[in-house]
């Protein structure tokens, strides 16, 4: 279920020939839902994702490691997904500065 009031300034932003060089053909709801069928594709099958793959020690004593995640990677992944699945001209992570300039002009 995608939020149409949180996609609506997004969607007012992206008009005209912003829209073709962002999303050629593709529309953002298209992206969110390319975007979350990656990460539900992800979770359902048996690798480890890739999130919890590359764990970088953030704190270590003595042999006792303090490791995390780096959930960025599957975000990136994602957006890659969707950027290939949609045939997009670049990697969808542009929508965020898109949104934050919509947002703050919304009234």
């Amino acid at each position: 279920m995608l939020y149409n009031r949180g996609l609506a300034p997004l969607e007012r932003a992206l008009t005209g020939g912003l829209a073709t060089r962002l999303l050629g053909r593709a529309t953002p709801r298209d992206v969110f839902v390319a975007h979350e069928l990656y990460h539900h594709a992800e979770a359902v099958r048996p690798e480890v994702p890739i999130a919890r793959r590359y764990r970088p020690t953030l704190l270590r004593i003595g042999n006792w490691h303090w490791r995390t995640g780096i959930a960025a990677l599957a975000e990136i992944a994602a957006g890659a997904f969707a950027q290939s699945l949609l045939d997009l001209p670049c990697h969808p992570k542009v929508l965020d500065f898109v949104a934050a300039d919509a947002i703050r002009a919304y009234p």
